[in-house]
Formats: C-alpha cells, sequence, structure tokens
C-alpha cells in the first residue's frame, strides 16, 4: 500500500538533514498582555552534507523588521546562526508572525496570528499561506479517483460531484499527513522500517477516510460502511495512487527552490484549554503545531485554539 508514498516523499525525506527550522511561539499572561516571539535558525554548512543549507539567514526568511520586533543574532557553540525577536501582540488583530520562507528572493510563505478575549476566555488563530508556485493539479487522477469511489459507494447514494469532492479532500488529509499540521509523518520516514510506516500509514489514512465520509456524507453512510469503505481503499495496491500527490518524472526538481525547512508554532492562553486542532503538552498546558512549509500548498493552513476560564 505504502510504495507510491515512498516514491513521493523519498526524494524528500533525504534533504532534511541539514534544513533550517522557523518557530513561532505566542504567550498571553493572566493579565491579559500578549507576546509574540519568533527563533529562526540555519544550520551550519556541513561540507559532509551536500544537501545541507549553506545560506545565511537572510536568503531562507524574511527577517522581522527590528522597528517592530526587538531582533537579536547569535551563534551558538556548534556554529548555528540563531535570530530570535519578540514583540507585543495587540489583541483582537491580525499580526505578521514572522514565519516567512524565502527562495530566490521570493516569499513562499505568508503567516499571521491573532489573540482575541471572549466571553468565556481566550481564542487563538495562526494561518500560513503558500505564496510560491502551486503544486500541479492531477485533474486525471482526481477523475478516476471520483469514479472509483463512486462505485464503491452504494447505488444512488452520492452523486459524482459529491465523490469528487470526497476524493479532493481525501488527497488534502494525505497531503497534511506528510508534511503537517499538527505532526508530519516526514522526518518519521528514514527512521522507519518499511512495516513500521506501512502501519504507521494505515492507522492515520484509515481515520483521515473515515473522517472525510462522516464530513462529506453524513448519515448517508453508517459507521459500518465507513469503516469497510476505508478498509476496502487501503486494502487496494491502485487505491492510494488516485487520490493522493504523485511525482512527475517529466517535470523539473523544484525542490531546490521549495526548502524543508521546519516549522512550528505554539501558544499559552490562560485559562483551562478547551478546544485546538493541534497537539498539547500535558505539562505546561502549551497547544503546538509542527509542520513544513509544503503543507500550505494544500490551501491554507488554519490552527486554533481556545480556553476557558
Amino acid at each position: 500500500m505504502s510504495k507510491w508514498l515512498l516514491v513521493s516523499v523519498g526524494a524528500c525525506a533525504t534533504l532534511l538533514a541539514g534544513c533550517g527550522s522557523a518557530d513561532s511561539t505566542t504567550e498571553v499572561s493572566q493579565g491579559g498582555e500578549a507576546k509574540l516571539s519568533l527563533r529562526l535558525q540555519v544550520p551550519k554548512p556541513d561540507p559532509g552534507n551536500p544537501l545541507g543549507l549553506a545560506k545565511p539567514p537572510e536568503a531562507l526568511f524574511d527577517l522581522p523588521d527590528p522597528k517592530v520586533w526587538s531582533v537579536e543574532r547569535s551563534t551558538d557553540k556548534d556554529g548555528n546562526v540563531i535570530v530570535t525577536a519578540t514583540r507585543p501582540l495587540p489583541i483582537g488583530q491580525d499580526v505578521d508572525a514572522g514565519v516567512s520562507i524565502l527562495a530566490d528572493s521570493r516569499r513562499l510563505t505568508r503567516s499571521k496570528v491573532r489573540v482575541d478575549h471572549t466571553a468565556n476566555g481566550w481564542s487563538y488563530v495562526a494561518t500560513l499561506e503558500w505564496l510560491g508556485e502551486p503544486a500541479p493539479p492531477k485533474e486525471a487522477e482526481l477523475d478516476k479517483a471520483s469514479r472509483d469511489l463512486l462505485a464503491a459507494l452504494p447505488a444512488g447514494a452520492v452523486t459524482l460531484e459529491e465523490a469528487r469532492a470526497v476524493a479532493g479532500d481525501i488527497r488534502v488529509r494525505v497531503w497534511r499527513l506528510m508534511f503537517g499540521p499538527p505532526e508530519p509523518l516526514l522526518p518519521q520516514i528514514p527512521f522507519s522500517s518499511q512495516e513500521s510506516l506501512q502501519r504507521k500509514l494505515r492507522t492515520r489514512l484509515h481515520a483521515a477516510i473515515e473522517s472525510v465520509l462522516a464530513s462529506r456524507l453524513g448519515n448517508r453512510l453508517s459507521a459500518e460502511q465507513r469503516r469497510n469503505l476505508a478498509q476496502a481503499a487501503l486494502s487496494s495496491s491502485n487505491a492510494a495512487p488516485n487520490v493522493a500527490p504523485n511525482p512527475d518524472p517529466q517535470s523539473p526538481d523544484r525542490s531546490k527552490d521549495q526548502p524543508l525547512i521546519g516549522i512550528s508554532f505554539a501558544v499559552r492562553l490562560p485559562g483551562r484549554i478547551v478546544l485546538h486542532n493541534g497537539l498539547q503538552d500535558p505539562v505546561t498546558g502549551e497547544v503546538y503545531w509542527e509542520l513544513f512549509p509544503q503543507a500550505a500548498q494544500a490551501g491554507t493552513v488554519v490552527l486554533s485554539a481556545s480556553s476557558a476560564r
């Protein structure tokens, strides 16, 4: 089942060593004051790793404006260059979160963060938008996936347009499974056996397919029908390629133009976290998300969390 996916991301996985990182953290105090912190890191050039990033921070990030942010630059004991920046975060306003990745002086991403004081507590929303070259459409694959799905469903259960919407949603879920959020599977590939990776993929994709079917089709399918359909899709060696982005051997390699830079967002809100679409640290209560910039190629990434007193 996973051979198609290993081919799709195998080349990308080798780029992980020597990549930079961008971390955006928002903290709201008990008194209601919010602060936004940004940490950008570029690793020391490694002659033994030709895929490592041998560029200064200015070539990889649109650095924060010192007129708005308090900016510091340093080099750690390992030779990594680190840029840290902080700024007050006005409540109730959209603010640039500072996660702006560059490629050949072009901005690939744009990020925003917003904190609001609600009637019962606090809410946080961050977005990451893709500004680079969009992922090439795979209309033929999507059409085939839609017809395969339609044939697998009970007669008259859905229209072709609805089947196409389901197939499109599943493609996005597969993409986000690899690139995040809340936690990308891609970094685990170099360290997982094929059997282990297959199990992880089956588990996560099965849940994703069931979720999409429930969201799009509601009560038109029973829980058992959704489970059976997801199982059948993942049991077929031909099912996965129809709903997932695959590399085109005839297209030019764009990996150098779209670097795999690790991104994280995190937030600490007063009160008790009651809703979020990320991961939560059980000790600090912090909600966090991990992803790569390519995650936004499938559509704007929206990260949210809310707390109550």
